[in-house]
């Protein structure tokens, strides 16, 4: 049982609900209406047919497509840049309407948070990259010389976090991960190259070196002065390469050392290589790191069979012993986890997916024996890339400790086999990347973005016009724009979260992480109750309360029946802390019980001995 020590009081209020009482059925609101849209995947003329059947059969309760329309207006800022083959949005329009929506969704919590203040200084923190897709599809469309329309260049962003100067959370980002919250900045079509992409980020710095204070102003006329702070990092390593002038992606992006030296380990704690600082801003790209690390462990286990202190493949009889055994390494892996690994896709690229690295790093057991790699270097490298997954706060010192260990393991074990770049900066810079973050690094991942590249193939053919290639690319980006605003998102996300596979934590990632501070940076119980309450969390997501966390108190609202519950938990001495998960569903269960009002009120001395019981305090509960 979690306890919360700084929890005093806490009240449940339940209230009839009065629309649909009597069975009368009440038109869905315009916002979920669009929800439904999009959540279906639906076309204009696929949810007029819905709403025409549900109008004969049951009632209207949903609204025209006119006023669905003109809310998804709403949605994507007005200011849009477009040529032939681009379509883009300035930073300081898309930052503003982001901030606009996100305050409009928040008002209320602003409003009450921040009452006696007028003007608000406050911090906007949002992660941007920018990445090629191929394989798109060529529409018969007149194009300029020297022009294709079959790969696709897409800035994006991710909002993260709200906060006011002194470190009060106003909102966050639930799921950062999520395609949902990833929209775009850019679309254009273009050719992925290493010139292109140095010109993008210099005009990219200079934009936002140029960006000033927002200013938003709320109903009450209070303001909001927000100073936007952009986070290069939904890249991957080849971007990464190319922007930090690295010649070799053999190369360590960081500290410039070349394969042959990643190994000697000694080298790193007398500083012979310097630190590139620049380098250390861009994140881990966990998504390529799973890959990467996967992948590295999948071709040390092809060498294998190689003769002692021969690394390379060289020579005919070389390459038919590796020819084979990776043939017997692919059997493995389809009869034992039903995965293809190393197979070429007809879209481009191969098998090795992310989730293909995920699942194989879920039983270390299993994957050490298809391998012949030794377990605990299996799972240690699970430890580490499960640790940067989460969404909680790294300790750089222990993560630090744990890594080199690793390292010298690796090197004890497998000397003949240099590192891979990627494996070399988990292990060796990763403590250092932890620490310059301004967000923990499990919240800047390039997921979201890279999956993202298959959501613009399918929506580029199947909900954008193809008359002309403006029309094809304004519906492009503003579907992209509807599907991730905030607004929208809020009212169906715990929906989703719930829907998500939970795991256990491992010990091991516990003691590498932060549990002393909440999302509001304020102490929810010790640390050790703290850290059984993440065993009922999703891999890398936070349970959350309805729409979003509320700095100073939890609400989730509760649906049953004819009554709605609502829990709210408030702290000792007006200092503020939010409820758990483990918590918040054990009192959950309790309070979901009661069928009406009538046997609410019977029960309620029952309940609250209950909830006594649960949460360890007194609690109190008015109707």
């Amino acid at each position: 049982v979690v306890v919360l020590e700084n929890v005093d009081k806490a009240w449940v209020k339940v209230k009839s609900r009065s629309d649909n009482v009597a069975g009368v059925l009440v038109r869905m609101p315009l916002e979920q209406a669009l929800s439904f849209l999009f959540d279906t995947n639906l076309s204009k003329d696929q949810y007029n047919q819905i709403r025409f059947a549900a109008k004969t059969q049951a009632g209207d309760i949903f609204c025209p497509y006119k006023l669905v329309s003109a809310e998804k207006s709403q949605c994507c800022p007005s200011e849009l840049l477009q040529t032939e083959n681009c379509i883009e949005v300035e930073w300081k329009h898309l930052l503003k309407h982001t901030l606009e929506r996100i305050s409009k969704l928040q008002h209320e919590l602003i409003e009450k948070e921040i009452p006696e203040i007028n003007v608000v200084q406050c911090k906007f923190i949002v992660s941007y990259g920018f990445d090629g897709s191929t394989q798109q599809a060529k529409f018969n469309q007149d194009l300029s010389e020297n022009l294709s329309d079959s790969s696709l260049f897409v800035t994006s962003m991710v909002p993260l976090r709200l906060q006011t100067s002194c470190g009060k959370i106003l909102w966050t980002n639930q799921a950062p991960q999520s395609t949902r919250f990833c929209c775009p900045q850019k679309i254009e079509f273009a050719t992925e190259s290493k010139e292109y992409v140095i010109r993008l980020k210099e005009k990219y710095d200079k934009e936002i070196a140029e960006l000033e204070e927002v200013v938003i102003i709320l109903k009450s006329g209070k303001k909001l002065l927000v100073e936007c702070n952009l986070c290069l990092t939904l890249i991957d390593g080849k971007i990464q390469a190319f922007i930090t002038k690295t010649y070799s992606f053999q190369r360590c992006t960081v500290r410039g050392c070349s394969s042959k030296d990643m190994n000697k380990l000694v080298n790193f704690t007398k500083g012979v290589f310097n630190v590139n600082p620049v380098a250390l801003q861009y994140g881990l790209s966990i998504l390529h790191m799973h890959i990467r690390c996967f992948e590295a462990t999948l071709h040390f286990s092809y060498k294998l069979v190689l003769p002692e202190n021969q690394w390379q493949v060289h020579g005919k009889e070389s390459e038919a012993i590796i020819k084979a055994r990776k043939i017997d390494i692919q059997s493995r892996f389809k009869n034992k986890l039903n995965i293809h690994i190393d197979m070429p896709k007809s879209s481009g690229g191969n098998s090795n997916t992310g989730n293909v690295a995920k699942r194989a790093f879920e039983d270390p057991k299993l994957l050490s024996e298809i391998l012949d790699i030794d377990l605990e270097l299996i799972q240690r490298l699970r430890i580490l890339l499960l640790c940067i997954s989460y969404r909680f706060p790294i300790n750089p010192v222990k993560f630090n400790d744990y890594c080199f260990s690793k390292a010298s393991w690796y090197v004890k074990l497998y000397k003949k086999f240099p590192m891979t770049p990627t494996l070399h900066k988990l292990l060796i810079h990763g403590s250092k990347i932890i620490s310059n973050s301004i967000v923990p690094v499990g919240m800047l991942s390039e997921e979201a973005s890279k999956s993202r590249n298959k959501i613009f193939r399918l929506g580029r053919i199947n909900h954008a016009r193809k008359d002309s290639r403006q029309h094809n690319l304004f519906d492009m980006f503003t579907r992209a724009m509807e599907i991730s605003d905030p607004i929208l998102l809020s009212s169906r996300l715990q929906q989703k979260i719930q829907k998500y596979k939970k795991h256990k934590m491992p010990s091991e990632v516990r003691e590498l992480l932060i549990f002393n501070t909440n999302i509001n940076n304020e102490n929810c119980g010790d640390d050790s109750n703290s850290k059984n309450d993440i065993d009922d969390f999703e891999n890398s997501h936070m349970y959350e309360t309805n729409q979003t966390w509320r700095s100073g108190y939890s609400v989730e609202l509760f649906t049953q029946g004819d009554a709605t519950f609502e829990l709210t938990g408030l702290s000792r001495g007006g200092q503020q802390v939010n409820t758990c998960a483990a918590t918040f569903n054990k009192a959950v269960k309790l309070l979901t019980s009661f069928v009406t009002l009538d046997e609410a009120i019977k029960t309620t001395n029952r309940r609250v001995n209950a909830i006594e019981h649960v949460f360890s305090k007194p609690f109190s509960i008015g109707i």
